[in-house]
């Protein structure tokens, strides 16, 4: 796996971290998301690119050398770290709640710039049933977030994303996208329509005619950045959906 986008700048963040006081105790410093797959434009304030960093330990400077690099980019970095006891020990808070250990996949489909990519281990050795109740806690982080986020007046950038990414977490909970695929150009596409043409084609016998209309206007609302308060009642529905489906398969 090559770079094709965005290379210059890639690379420049990777000879940051490659020439800072953390070079030491880099594990891995991976590049995943968009940012990998098209060429993002520095103008726009929603382009980013994401990286997901493991230290092998924990010194007291840390955050302040990452935010430097961090500040110093051309183009908006979010950037995840994590220290190697954190994601390694299966005694570890992550490993016990389950909090978004399915995102283990997009970090292992992604480009590792530095170090070897842990992740490519650790994905194998994750249930199932763990993978599922980690989907479940991330969804309804997400669902609460949306009502949070619009009643405090934020952007429609946020609160869009919020939606799509609780769609997301039911596409993926609900085997209508392959979560093994997440990092991977076929589910960021998707990303591009909100991640409601899944749940169209899949719960097309529960959703009305309404339903439809308003979730196939959502991919043009969150491409513009505007909010759509219709959506807010035909996302609650598919929560409904969801719920329902799951409980009766088990319970």
């Amino acid at each position: 796996m090559g770079l094709k986008y965005n290379k210059e700048i890639i690379l420049a963040i990777k000879k940051e971290f490659q020439t800072s006081k953390l070079k030491s105790k880099i594990v891995c410093l991976i590049i995943h998301g968009s940012g990998f797959f098209y060429q993002l434009d520095d103008n726009k304030s929603d382009s980013d690119i994401d990286i997901e960093l493991v230290l092998s330990r924990q010194n007291q400077n840390d955050y302040q050398i990452i935010k430097g690099i961090v500040l110093r980019s051309k183009l908006r970095i979010e950037c995840q770290l994590r220290y190697l006891n954190e994601v390694e020990t299966k005694k570890s808070l992550i490993s016990f709640s389950s909090y978004k250990v399915f995102m283990y996949f997009a970090y292992a489909n992604g480009l590792c710039l530095i170090g070897k990519n842990i992740y490519k281990d650790l994905i194998k050795n994750i249930p199932y049933e763990t993978i599922k109740k980690s989907l479940l806690i991330s969804m309804q982080i997400y669902f609460k977030d949306i009502r949070k986020s619009f009643f405090r007046g934020d952007n429609a950038y946020w609160v869009n994303k919020n939606i799509s990414y609780a769609l997301l977490d039911i596409c993926l909970a609900e085997n209508f996208l392959d979560y093994r695929q997440l990092g991977k150009e076929a589910i960021l596409r998707e990303e591009k329509y909100g991640f409601v043409r899944p749940i169209i084609k899949n719960y097309s016998r529960f959703l009305n005619e309404r339903d439809k209309k308003v979730l196939a206007v959502f991919p043009g609302k969150y491409r513009n950045k505007e909010i759509y308060e219709e959506i807010f009642s035909v996302v609650n529905k598919i929560f409904m959906i969801f719920e329902k489906n799951y409980l009766n398969k088990h319970t």
